[in-house]
């Protein structure tokens, strides 16, 4: 809400963070699509539909909304049909929870397929679906050896283990990343090879939690194994090393000041 300045009563009502936080997805939405809603020319009701009637809807707050055209956001289920029941899809770690893989790419038992972007839900969807891949052309193109099965099976098995201990039950929950997709980004490029620390300097690691990691921080490596070697450091931004050299500068005197 502040970040993108909208109306208080659009404040969504969730239960504890720790719950939501790996529950909910989110649309990112660009700042010319968010104006309507600051002006006032989108009207935003948070209720639910009691009943309709011609030409109206009645809303569960009381209110009586003008209907000319009702759009039903119904969501979605995602489906398999297009596989072969017999020949690939009894051969998939499909359960009532989702589909289970190795890296969220391979299906352990069925060899030569492999899914990118389709079974791993984040926060960043294009970038998480641009690194897997770039994992699986690497596998493709004998750069890395491929995983055996039972290495597979075992990775699957420990996913389902922790994600049903962390995640509520969601019919896609093998798909789910979230809060978690900057260590998943991370697994996929130490398997290749490539330090997900991309900052160097005394301040690299605090810069590679705190500061925002885009495919540009990646450049190159990503798409030229050879170059993964080479792939200089970035410096941590100077606005960045002033307020830690202030921060530092004030807790050295105060530990100073108790000390003395």
């Amino acid at each position: 809400i502040l970040q993108h300045r909208l109306p208080w009563h659009m404040t969504p009502k969730i239960g504890t963070i720790t719950n939501e936080v790996f529950k909910l997805t989110a649309l990112i939405m660009k700042e010319d699509e968010l104006q309507p809603y600051r002006n006032g020319d989108v009207i935003q009701r948070v209720a639910t539909i009691s009943c309709l009637k011609p030409g109206k809807v009645i809303l569960t707050s009381g209110d009586m909304v003008k209907c000319d055209v009702l759009v039903l956001g119904t969501g979605w289920n995602r489906q398999l049909t297009f596989l072969d029941e017999e020949t690939v899809k009894s051969r998939l770690d499909l359960q009532h929870d989702g589909l289970w893989l190795y890296r969220h790419i391979l299906p352990p038992k069925a060899k030569g397929l492999a899914f990118v972007g389709s079974n791993a839900v984040t926060f960043a969807c294009p970038n998480t679906s641009f690194i897997q891949a770039c994992w699986l052309a690497d596998l493709l193109a004998g750069v890395r050896e491929w995983p055996s099965q039972e290495k597979m099976i075992e990775n699957a098995d420990q996913e389902k283990e922790f994600k049903r201990a962390l995640y509520p039950f969601s019919t896609d929950r093998g798909a789910l990343i979230l809060a978690n997709l900057q260590h998943y980004h991370d697994l996929l490029l130490r398997d290749m090879q490539i330090d997900p620390m991309r900052y160097g300097g005394l301040l690299g690691m605090f810069c590679s939690f705190v500061l925002p990691v885009v495919p540009s921080d990646f450049e190159g490596a990503l798409l030229d194994p050879d170059s993964r070697a080479k792939v200089e450091k970035l410096k941590a931004p100077a606005p960045l090393i002033v307020g830690a050299g202030i921060a530092l500068a004030v807790l050295g005197y105060h530990i100073i000041g108790k000390l003395i």
